[in-house]
């Protein structure tokens, strides 16, 4: 599921899949345009959540996810971070017979332009 937190933000599909930070921050600037969240059964390989979250990211119009993870971590470091509303992989409750589900939220942003530093 995808939910815009830019209202300035329009999504389209772009050609190329973004770049996904899950356990670290990005070095380089973004803007944040919205949160990306994808359901799987608990147990799930990595490799296969992020194909899902990826794919669902390029859809609409995602040039870097950022997991909760990252986020901590950046904001540990001093960076400033540009969202602070989303948990990542938290489990919800299950019905007896089903097996448990994991939910992990991550950031959709766009890369921000260099700053051209002149007049």
């Amino acid at each position: 599921m995808f939910r815009v937190t830019d209202p300035s933000y329009q999504p389209v599909r772009l050609p190329l899949a973004p770049t996904v930070y899950w356990d670290q921050a990005p070095s380089q600037a973004y803007r944040a345009v919205g949160l990306l969240s994808i359901t799987v059964a608990d147990g799930t390989p990595r490799e296969q959540i992020n194909a899902e979250i990826v794919k669902k990211a390029q859809d609409v119009g995602c040039d870097v996810l950022v997991s909760t993870t990252a986020r901590k971590a950046a904001r540990a470091d001093g960076f400033r971070l540009v969202h602070d509303d989303g948990g990542s992989g938290h489990e919800r409750p299950t019905v007896e017979n089903e097996r448990p589900q994991k939910t992990f939220e991550l950031v959709c942003g766009k890369w921000s332009a260099p700053s051209s530093g002149g007049i």
